[in-house]
Formats: structure tokens, sequence, C-alpha cells
């Protein structure tokens, strides 16, 4: 079925986010089989399976991909796991040019496909999730730089309190210079 989805070439890493029930009999059949990887999530847990997702393990694995899709399958994991794990791919991703020239395509129970689809999409290609977030993080910019600007005109005055004061030691020692010599 990977050999019939097209999406358009782009900078970003192209991350298919579907669910177990994905089925793709509605589009043009394809005889070509499409060479693949996949994985499990436990592939990437610690040995415990308490420490949660081990970062080296991603590495290890991410590496020795040599075809053009990756296939993650979450089985039934909590959220927390599957949230830190698409965290440390991301990060992962960032740090490597392996995965950047690859598929990614995630495998999620199918009421989880929403949010995990949009943490995705803003942890690998930093697009924000919605529009809203995108407001939000200029209103935060905004607050964050007027807050800067009051501190620094707060500070003024004590800049200017010091240097008056360094003016008048200065002065004292000229005026008592010329007298000693």
């Amino acid at each position: 079925q990977l050999a019939r989805i097209q999406h358009e070439h782009r900078k970003t890493v192209p991350v298919l986010v579907i669910d177990d029930r994905y089925n793709l009999s509605e589009l043009p059949v394809s005889d070509s089989s499409t060479e693949h990887a996949l994985f499990c999530l436990d592939d990437f847990l610690h040995d415990n399976s308490v420490s949660g997702i081990v970062a080296n393990r991603i590495a290890q694995h991410m590496d020795k991909v040599e075809s053009d899709w990756v296939l993650v399958d979450f089985g039934q994991h909590d959220s927390a796991t599957c949230m830190d794990f698409i965290q440390k791919i991301a990060r992962y991703n960032y740090l490597s040019a392996r995965l950047r020239k690859r598929n990614l395509v995630i495998m999620v129970p199918a009421m989880h496909l929403g949010i995990y689809s949009r943490t995705l999409n803003a942890s690998f290609n930093n697009l924000p999730a919605s529009t809203t977030a995108s407001v939000r993080s200029v209103q935060i910019g905004r607050l964050l730089m007027v807050t800067r600007l009051e501190r620094v005109l707060m500070s003024i005055p004590r800049l200017a309190g010091v240097l008056r004061r360094m003016r008048r030691v200065a002065l004292r020692v000229f005026r008592r210079v010329p007298r000693s010599h």
C-alpha cells in the first residue's frame, strides 16, 4: 500500500500518521512493492520497560535503515511513552540527516490520530500545530520584549546615579592631585 501514497517533495520531513485500519483501496492499484523498515515502539524501549524510550536505540536503528520508508507502530503504548518517542526522534532528525531523505509513517490507534499528527507536525517541521499557537507565540514574544524594555528603563536611573557618583569621585581626585604637586 505504501507504493500508492503520493506526496509533494518539500524541504520538510514527510511524516504520515495512520491508524491500524488505514486502507488504500480507493487509490489506483500499484504492482510495485515498496521496501520499508518496520519497527515497533518496543524496539526503542529500555530493557526494563520502565525508563521509557532510549535515544541511543533510535540512533542505532535509524542509522541502519536503507529503505525510503520507515514505519513505526506505536501499538497500545501509553501517551507519555509515545510523546517521548516523538520528541526523541524529532531531536534525532535535527541532529542527523539520515532520516531527512526518508518517509516516516507512524501507525497509531485511531482515537489518538489527531493529537499525534499535530505533535509530529510541530516537532518535525517546526510548524505551529494551529494558527492560534502562532498568534500566541507572537503575543508572548511581544510581552517578553516589553518586559525587557521595562527592565532597561528601570535600570537607567540606577545607572545615572552610579555615573554621577563616579564623576564626583573623579572630580575630587583631580582637584586634590594638582594641590599635592
